[in-house]
């Protein structure tokens, strides 16, 4: 890494030449020499002329590694360094477009990289596909985020994609909502343990402002059975299994929360709501007795056939052309609440 009073520059190792070059062509112009990678001024002397050049090749070979700047030895002028560099990193040739291209289909979060050095990334390779003539319009950049985050992150991608109105997205309302999204987990981490759930809103149009922001809450404890509509849980589950049909009790192992909990899965089964259009059975329900609501898996029902949409504060479940549930939203949760002695009641 060059330092250079309080600027600091990673050496460039032949990898991100526009990140570079954009640091070193800022430094050059804190430095006043920047005028060399033009054309020489007409009242400008030879002799400060060359010392300024001389400066500016400084500046830039000390900001290679030793591999890079073996390429540009031969080179006497600062404008030749940059060429010749730009030359080798920057064209638009095939070898480079492919390069970047594989580099950019293969990249996905990994589990210990951060989802701001992640989004950084995929950033940095859009910014040299662009270098080189390739560019992605807005909603590609979005879809593409959305495509390389890892399995983990499955509930999240089916909601925001729920949540698309009629003119689209933009990377920047994705981006926002995948950080906020890495923030509540972030945050779950150093809860108590308690579930923590996405309250949904809906993207607006293209550069807008959703009308309603994606907010986070937790399910508290309550005296009403209730059923959440929940983006985050892989499976449906619930705390009890006396209103189950077709009930297994036996050991289906454990399932982890955000804070690292371990709960006991103890049986699994079928539940029945009655809808206001008609019985909603939810297939392969797993009791987790330690939880304090109960789940809807978005992600199981997508698995299953199902088309979740959530618009407007109401959510609906659709299989095929028929509606097989609806609701309303109450505070900032899409919740199916049913009485504690009951187990069908209209929504």
């Amino acid at each position: 890494m060059t330092e250079d009073g309080k600027f600091r520059i990673e050496k460039f190792d032949g990898i991100d030449f526009s990140w570079w070059k954009m640091q070193i062509e800022d430094l050059m112009f804190h430095k006043d020499l920047d005028v060399v990678l033009g054309d020489k001024p007409e009242k400008m002397s030879d002799a400060d002329w060359a010392g300024l050049d001389r400066k500016a090749m400084s500046v830039i070979r000390l900001s290679l590694t030793k591999n890079v700047a073996f390429n540009i030895l031969k080179e006497k002028t600062a404008k030749r360094i940059m060429d010749a560099l730009s030359n080798m990193y920057e064209k638009p040739s095939a070898a480079n477009k492919v390069f970047l291209i594989r580099e950019l289909v293969n990249t996905r979060k990994k589990n210990d990289t951060s989802v701001t050095e992640h989004i950084n990334k995929l950033n940095s390779i859009l910014a040299r596909l662009l270098s080189v003539g390739i560019k992605f319009d807005d909603e590609d950049q979005a879809l593409l985020l959305l495509s390389s985050l890892p399995d983990s992150w499955f509930g999240t991608v089916t909601t925001v994609i729920g949540l698309v109105g009629p003119d689209g997205f933009t990377f920047d309302q994705i981006r926002d909502l995948v950080l906020g999204e890495d923030l509540r987990r972030k945050s779950s981490e150093e809860s108590s343990g308690e579930l923590l759930h996405v309250g949904r809103g809906r993207i607006n149009s293209r550069g807008s402002a959703s009308d309603e922001e994606v907010t986070l809450t937790c399910c508290e404890e309550s005296n009403v059975d209730s059923w959440v509509m929940d983006s985050g849980v892989s499976f449906h589950a619930t705390h009890s299994g006396e209103a189950l049909q077709n009930l297994v009790i036996e050991d289906f192992g454990k399932v982890r929360l955000a804070d690292d909990r371990a709960l006991d899965v103890t049986g699994m089964g079928d539940m029945v709501l009655k809808t206001s259009v008609s019985f909603w059975t939810l297939k392969d329900v797993k009791v987790v007795p330690a939880l304090k609501k109960s789940l809807i898996s978005v992600r199981q029902l997508d698995e299953q056939g199902h088309e979740v949409k959530f618009r407007d504060g109401q959510w609906k479940v659709v299989k095929g052309n028929l509606v097989m549930a609806r609701g309303t939203k109450s505070g900032s949760l899409y919740m199916v609440e049913l009485p504690s002695e009951g187990v069908t009641v209209p929504i």
